[in-house]
């Protein structure tokens, strides 16, 4: 009842998230994901909600930040600069939208730590992967809107990302 179920709750998430990372689907999905990007025709607003969206999705199979952005940077980057929107500007996209669904993916390393602490504390019911998600989709839910509110309003006034930086930029002038 106490660290006991913990213990083995985390073995087998462990080997589960061992064996999914082993066989490269999350891989596999993200570059699928990147050719989606890379045929995108929009520009402006549009791009920026489709790219964020796009990226949110993918952080449900692909939790890893680092290994998500040298796949779709590659895409992103020169697909936002193409619309004169700034690589820094991309950069926030992407950071914004990976971190939207970390708490509702499975492969989030600290997923476990989270279905441990909900089996520990919330005594009424069973804890469940997808009553777990359920708990947290609000959440979600709300920062995805946050965000969109967030970029869409930083890109549209202009507001500085650093210093010389501004979210639209001409390139080539």
């Amino acid at each position: 009842d106490g660290i006991g179920s913990i213990i083995v709750l985390i073995f087998f998430a462990s080997l589960f998230i061992n064996i999914y990372e082993a066989s490269n689907i999350g891989v596999v999905l993200t570059a699928f994901a990147s050719n989606i990007i890379s045929s995108l025709t929009f520009t402006g607003i549009w791009l920026i909600l489709i790219v964020l969206l796009i990226i949110t999705v993918v952080n449900l199979v692909c939790p890893n930040s680092v290994l998500k952005w040298s796949i779709l940077s590659a895409t992103v980057v020169p697909l936002f600069m193409n619309a004169s929107i700034s690589p820094e500007f991309s950069q926030i996209v992407f950071n914004a939208s990976d971190s939207i669904t970390n708490g509702i993916t499975p492969l989030f390393l600290f997923f476990v730590i989270y279905l441990a602490f909900m089996e520990k504390y919330n005594k009424n019911d069973t804890v469940t992967l997808f009553g777990s998600v359920k708990y947290m989709m609000p959440y979600s839910i709300v920062i995805f809107s946050i965000f969109v509110v967030v970029i869409v309003a930083w890109y549209l006034i202009g507001i500085p990302i650093g210093i010389g930086s501004f979210p639209g930029v001409i390139y080539g002038s």
